[in-house]
């Protein structure tokens, strides 16, 4: 059966007004703990006159002739710009605009910075805590109600004169704090509440753990959530969802053994100085693939205050970012049997497999092209996560 897509628009405030399913294309691209972008073209009618800055639009799907809806992204887009163009077959009117993670670029963490930024304490500007909840203290304080129990004190006379509450982003909630990422450092002052997040992100990384962060639309409620996600935003199905040649459903695919960035021999340094500085060697396996190795490198573990198995997994940890490895990238296709938006998402992991070597990827860029009738255009770039 062919599946269907219409728009749902709302005004900004996410009340439905209209459903528009003679749009010509709506074209959207989105990708993890980044801004999403659309394009929306359809013919002008004088209902859309009403349509204003933030005006909203909900795009959604059927696989089932119309009975049941889906939004593939779970998210909503908003109007940042509106073209009307004149033409002989009549005017046609361009929406764009960004998905509701761009609101978090308008907000800024606008509070004093730490000016000792040694003590281990949790400021309004820097964080010292598991990241993930770190995220959500930062969305917290800055874009919700939570805002307007700050001391007078620790707000810069730029917000306390304005006034907190419109810091606040109207239909935005946060949810519960869940302690599952690594304890990291950041100083967040000044930027952009998503540079913020972004940068306790990288911290997290540097720990060997991804902190993946979205808002959530609730088209029933009206509403939208802030989540954080350790490693994976979506679900696991690479034992259900598999890319390859044979399967039909993958072009453009290429596999590439890449040594260039090889350590096979890593020396982790430790607290001391001098000769009264500890070291201790990790290797990997295998250690000496030719006769001209080992590959030799070097890391600091400083923080890990002489501990040999802290140190051993600091080390162990540069060793497998650095190891030798096949790198896939393809690009999915849609299938009936492989369809994105019903067999996988985004957020997801799926597999992808050539001459016998297969590797786990990640679905965090997507870029969909809507027609009311026609079968959705999917460009989806498919790169190897995992060492293989």
């Amino acid at each position: 059966m062919q599946h269907k897509a219409r728009l749902i628009l709302r005004r900004p405030d996410l009340t439905p007004v209209a459903t528009i399913d003679d749009f010509y294309a709506f074209d959207c691209s989105r990708a993890e703990n980044a801004t999403g972008a659309f394009s929306c073209t359809m013919p002008m009618k004088d209902e859309y006159t009403g349509i204003e800055v933030d005006s909203a639009i909900d795009v959604q799907r059927s696989f089932d002739g119309g009975a049941t809806w889906e939004n593939d992204l779970r998210t909503i887009w908003f109007v940042r710009s509106l073209s009307i163009d004149q033409s002989e077959q009549g005017e046609t009117l361009t929406l764009g605009g960004h998905d509701a993670l761009g609101l978090l670029d308008r907000r800024l963490v606008a509070f004093f910075a730490v000016q000792n930024t040694e003590l281990e304490q949790n400021y309004y500007s820097m964080k010292y805590q598991p990241a993930d909840d770190a995220m959500r203290e930062i969305v917290r304080e800055n874009c919700t109600a939570a805002i307007q129990s700050v001391l007078a004190d620790d707000l810069p006379g730029s917000v306390s004169v304005v006034g907190v509450q419109y810091k606040v982003i109207p239909g935005l909630t946060v949810e519960a704090d869940t302690t599952r990422g690594p304890v990291v450092k950041a100083e967040v002052a000044w930027k952009t509440v998503s540079d913020a997040l972004r940068t306790v992100a990288t911290a997290s990384e540097e720990e060997g753990v991804r902190c993946l962060f979205d808002l959530d639309f609730d088209a029933e409620l009206r509403r939208m959530e802030f989540r954080v996600r350790r490693d994976l935003w979506g679900t696991d199905r690479t034992q259900e969802v598999v890319f390859s040649i044979a399967n039909g459903n993958v072009s453009g695919l290429k596999m590439i053994r890449d040594h260039t960035q090889e350590v096979t021999w890593m020396h982790v340094g430790g607290d001391g100085q001098g000769d009264l500085r500890l070291f201790v060697a990790v290797r990997a396996d295998p250690f000496m693939p030719s006769i001209y190795y080992p590959i030799e490198g070097y890391t600091d573990s400083q923080d890990s205050k002489n501990e040999q198995s802290v140190m051993e997994q600091d080390g162990r940890h540069e060793l497998n970012l650095r190891a030798a490895r096949w790198v896939f990238s393809a690009t999915a296709l849609d299938t009936p049997w492989c369809r994105f938006g019903r067999h996988y998402f985004y957020g997801d992991r799926v597999m992808v497999r050539h001459r016998e070597v297969a590797s786990v990827c990640r679905i965090n860029k997507v870029r969909l092209t809507y027609t009311p009738d026609a079968t959705v255009r999917v460009e989806i770039p498919l790169e190897t996560e995992e060492l293989i």
